[in-house]
C-alpha cells in the first residue's frame, strides 16, 4: 500500500517527503531522535504556515518563522496558557472546573495568599509529590475559615458500592483543632440532615478519623466513627495513603478504611448506602473554609457504581497488601484529581470517564496556539452528567459556569483556558484521511517498533511456543521484532518444514541478538504465534477502519475510539508521548498502559510514566 511519507524534525519543520512509499516497509527505528514520520494519503499534504512573532529584543521588529502543522491535525485550541506544554504528549478536557473557596478576608480583602496551590513537596517515584495540592490552613494557626477546593455534588441515592483513596502528607502536627481532608457536608462543621461524611485529622489521637451517616440516618450529622490509622500513625515528611470502602448490598452495609497498603478498621452492624447531599465536594477544608488543612493532598479518587469494580482494590475482604499506588480514572470514577496542573498555580484538573482525550501535535507559544489529532471522547462511565458537545465533536471553549473543563497535559501539568476552538478540516471525507492514516501509522508502529515478547512463566505474546514441549527451543524467554523481513525469513524456515519435511533443528536470534535452538515443532509453534499476532492487529484495524469508513457525520467520527486490545495497548500506550501519532483509545490515552484502569491492581508509580489526571 502506497502512501505519502513526511518526516518533520524537532522544530515542526518539515524534513522531506517521499511520494509512492511502501508501508509495509516502515520502520521508525531509522528515523533519527526527534523526528517524526507521518504517514499519509497522497492528496493529504501537510500544512505549512507563516507565524509572525516578535523577535526577542528586536525592539519590536518582527520576523517570520516557517510552522509545519501536522497533516494529523484535526483542532486548533487558542486561550490562555499557564505552563508549558509538551509536543505530542496527551491532553484531556472534562466537564469539571474545580473552584476555590475561600473565606479568609484580611483588611477587608480576600487573603489569596491562602489560596491552595500546586506545588512539589516529598517526591516519591515519577509521579507522587511532583505536583501535589499545597493547603495553607488558617490564619496564625487559629481555629478560623481560610481556603479549599471545591467539585461539583454528585448524588449516591442508590448506590450500592462507594470509595474514595488519594495521599496526603504533613511538615508539621496539626494542634488547635482538626483539619478536614475531605468532605460532603452543608459546611464540615455544624450537624446538618445534609451530611454525608467528613474524613478528618483528630489531634487528639495523631489519626485520621473518618465521620459518616447513612440513608437511614434521618437526624442531623454523622453518628459513625471508624478510624483510618492508628493513635499517633501520622508521620510527618511523608506520604500515606488512606482509603475509604462503603458497600451497601443484601440489606447490610460495610465500611472499611486502609492505610499504607493495609487494611486498620471496620464498620459493620450499619444498613443504608452513604447519605446523599446536595453538598459539593470539599478538599481540604469546609464548604465554607471551615477547619481548613495545612499540609499536602495528592490523587484524590472517587469512585462508586453497581458493581465492586467501583471499590478498585479496596474490596473490604482483602486485607494485605491492597493497591497502596496511585490510581486512575475509569468507568466508574466519579473525580480523578491528580492535582498536576502548572506549579504555583491554583488550577487543579479533574476528571472521570466522561471527557475527550487528544494529542498535542502542534504548540506555537507565540499565539498561544495548540493543535490537537487522535482526538476521542471518553463517554463509557457508567453515571455522571453528560459530557459537554465540543466543535466537531471535540474540544470546545472553556466556561467557568458551563460544563466544559480547561485543558490539561498529562506528563507537562500545563493548563490551557480554551477560548476558540476551530476545526483544520470541515469535510467528513478530510476527516476520515486523518483517521486512516493514524490506523496505518499505529499498526506500522506495532510490527515496526514493538517486538513481541514472552516468558515460560508469562507466554504473552508466544502461548504456543511456550505451551508446546520443553524441547520446542533452549531458552526461557523470547523476543520478535514481526516486521516483514523477519516474518519472511521465519516463513522460508517454516515452508522449508512443511512442503520439503526439513526434520532436525534450528539456531535462530531474538531481537536482543540471542541464539537459541528451536525443534521443527518448535519453529512452527513461533511463526503460528506471530501470524497470531499480526492477526489480532490487522484485525482490530480492520474494525477500526470500518467504524471510520461507517461515519455519518465528523462529530460521530470524533467519538470513535482507535486500538483499545489489552495486549496492542500494552504495546503502544507508553510510547504515545513519543508518538502522538499512534490511534489509541482514550482510556489508553489516559492510563498508557490498560484499557481498563479499574481491573489494574498491580499498576504502581514506577510502571507509568508521568500523567496528568494523570
Amino acid at each position: 500500500m502506497n502512501k505519502k511519507l513526511t518526516v518533520i524534525g524537532p522544530n515542526g519543520t518539515v524534513i522531506r517527503q517521499i511520494d509512492g512509499y511502501d508501508v509495509a516497509s516502515f520502520n521508525p527505528t531509522s528515523f533519527a531522535d526527534g523526528e517524526t514520520p507521518i504517514i499519509s494519503d497522497s492528496d493529504l499534504p501537510p500544512v505549512i504556515v507563516t507565524k509572525g512573532f516578535l523577535i526577542p529584543g528586536g525592539e519590536g521588529s518582527t520576523g517570520s518563522q516557517s510552522v509545519g502543522i501536522s497533516p494529523v491535525t484535526e483542532q486548533l485550541l487558542t486561550g490562555t496558557i499557564a505552563g508549558s506544554f509538551s509536543l505530542n504528549e496527551q491532553v484531556f478536557q472534562s466537564q469539571f472546573i474545580p473552584e476555590i473557596v475561600n473565606s479568609l478576608v484580611l483588611s477587608g480583602v480576600t487573603a489569596t495568599e491562602y489560596n491552595p496551590t500546586v506545588q512539589t513537596i516529598g517526591v516519591s517515584g515519577p509521579e507522587l509529590g511532583n505536583r501535589s495540592a499545597k493547603f495553607y490552613g488558617s490564619y496564625l494557626g487559629l481555629d478560623t475559615k481560610a481556603a479549599g477546593i471545591k467539585v461539583p455534588p454528585f448524588t449516591t441515592t442508590g448506590i450500592t458500592h462507594f470509595m474514595f483513596s488519594g495521599f496526603v502528607y504533613f511538615e508539621s502536627t496539626p494542634s488547635i483543632y482538626d483539619p478536614i481532608i475531605l468532605t460532603r457536608t452543608a459546611d464540615g462543621v455544624n450537624s446538618s440532615t445534609n451530611d454525608s461524611f467528613r474524613l478528618e485529622y483528630d489531634v487528639s489521637g495523631n489519626q485520621l478519623q473518618f465521620h459518616f451517616a447513612t440513608a437511614n440516618t434521618s437526624s442531623a450529622g454523622m453518628p459513625y466513627v471508624l478510624n483510618v490509622c492508628p493513635t499517633n500513625g501520622v508521620t510527618l515528611n511523608q506520604w500515606h495513603q488512606f482509603a475509604i470502602a462503603y458497600t451497601n448490598q443484601g440489606g447490610s452495609a460495610c465500611a472499611s478504611s486502609y492505610w499504607n497498603g493495609n487494611r486498620y478498621a471496620q464498620y459493620t452492624g450499619i444498613s443504608g448506602s452513604i447519605k446523599n447531599s446536595t453538598a459539593p465536594l470539599m478538599l481540604g477544608s469546609g464548604a465554607s473554609g471551615d477547619k481548613p488543612l495545612k499540609g499536602y493532598l495528592e490523587h484524590i479518587m472517587v469512585s462508586m457504581g453497581g458493581s465492586t469494580l467501583a471499590l478498585r482494590e479496596f474490596d473490604h475482604g482483602a486485607t494485605a497488601p491492597v493497591d497502596a499506588t496511585i490510581q486512575y480514572a475509569g468507568d466508574y470514577t466519579v473525580y480523578a484529581m491528580t492535582m498536576n496542573g502548572p506549579l504555583g498555580s491554583s488550577l487543579f484538573p479533574c476528571a472521570n470517564a466522561r471527557r475527550v482525550i487528544s494529542s498535542a501535535t502542534f504548540v506555537d507559544p507565540y499565539t498561544s496556539t495548540v493543535g490537537v489529532s487522535n482526538i476521542s471522547r471518553e463517554e463509557t462511565s457508567v453515571h455522571g452528567s453528560t459530557l459537554f458537545t465540543g466543535v466537531n465533536g471535540g474540544h470546545t471553549a472553556s466556561n467557568r459556569g458551563a460544563s466544559s473543563g480547561y485543558l490539561f497535559g498529562y506528563s507537562s501539568g500545563a493548563c490551557m483556558i480554551v477560548s476558540s476552538v476551530t476545526p483544520t478540516f470541515t469535510a467528513l471525507s478530510d476527516g476520515k484521511k486523518i483517521k486512516g492514516t493514524l490506523i496505518d501509522h499505529t499498526i506500522a508502529y506495532l510490527f515496526g517498533s514493538t517486538a513481541m515478547r514472552g516468558t515460560c512463566a508469562s507466554p504473552a505474546d508466544f502461548p504456543k511456543l511456550f505451551g508446546g514441549s520443553a524441547g520446542s527451543f533452549s531458552g526461557s524467554t523470547f523476543s520478535f521484532l514481526p516486521i516483514a523481513g523477519n516474518v519472511n525469513l521465519l516463513r522460508s524456515i517454516y515452508d522449508d518444514i512443511i512442503i520439503s519435511g526439513r526434520t532436525g533443528t534450528y539456531s535462530l536470534s531474538d531481537f536482543e541478538g540471542n541464539m537459541y535452538t528451536f525443534s521443527t515443532g518448535g519453529v512452527k509453534n513461533l511463526y503460528s504465534d506471530v501470524v497470531s499476532y499480526q492477526s489480532i492487529a490487522f484485525t482490530e484495524g480492520t474494525s477500526v477502519k470500518n467504524a471510520v469508513s461507517s461515519a455519518a457525520t465528523v462529530t460521530a467520527l470524533m467519538q470513535i475510539n482507535g486500538f483499545s486490545g489489552e495486549g496492542l495497548i500494552r504495546k503502544l500506550a507508553p510510547s504515545l508521548d513519543k508518538n502522538s501519532y499512534l490511534y489509541v483509545a482514550g482510556k489508553g490515552k489516559a492510563t498508557k498502559l490498560t484499557y481498563t484502569p479499574e481491573l489494574a491492581g498491580d499498576i504502581g508509580p514506577g510502571d507509568i510514566e508521568g500523567i496528568g489526571e494523570k
